[in-house]
């Protein structure tokens, strides 16, 4: 990669903040990047609300990095895809990361309620993303899909095929 690196590298020292939110008292917030991934980046501030502030430095116009959690001596990486930091970008953008749990999320418990409009009883799901537990900071977008029997379970499904909604990406 060192060579492909300097294809990039601009002549000036570009400086970006980058937030990252993650529940108080839970462990220290640091960041890596690709530059070095041993080198541990500390916040320059830390707000009571769970938001830390890192000042990122680089020659170049974009960089990888992944927050980590410090927790009891015990260093653990975000889960998920090494994130893009534009180093050109406004810093408006704050960093949701999660560091246990599923990589695939999970689905709650089997909901029914009545219908007093229809006059019987409705079941749902829903399906919750990974980290949805952990980084309680976070929002999520929310997309609600008809015919629940046949989204995600064949056992529940029609005819015992479901449409696979829970591993399309």
């Amino acid at each position: 990669m060192g060579s492909d690196r300097n294809l990039y590298k601009t002549n000036t020292l570009l400086t970006r903040n980058l937030r990252v939110a993650y529940p108080p008292g839970s462990g220290q917030i640091i960041l890596r990047t690709e530059l070095d991934w041993d080198r541990t980046i500390e916040p320059v501030s830390e707000s009571a609300d769970g938001i830390s502030t890192f000042q990122v430095q680089a020659h170049h116009p974009f960089l990888y990095f992944k927050p980590c959690l410090l927790q009891n001596g015990q260093l653990h990486w975000a889960k998920g895809d090494n994130r893009l930091l534009i180093m050109t970008q406004d810093d408006r953008i704050i960093s949701y990361p999660y560091f246990f749990g599923s990589d695939y999320g999970r689905f709650s418990a089997l909901l029914t309620f009545n219908s007093p409009i229809l006059g019987r009883e409705h079941r749902a799901r829903v399906y919750l993303p990974p980290g949805y537990d952990e980084n309680t900071l976070s929002q999520y977008p929310v997309a609600f899909l008809q015919d629940g029997q046949n989204l995600f379970f064949p056992e529940e499904a029609f005819s015992g095929q479901d449409w696979g909604v829970d591993s399309t990406h």
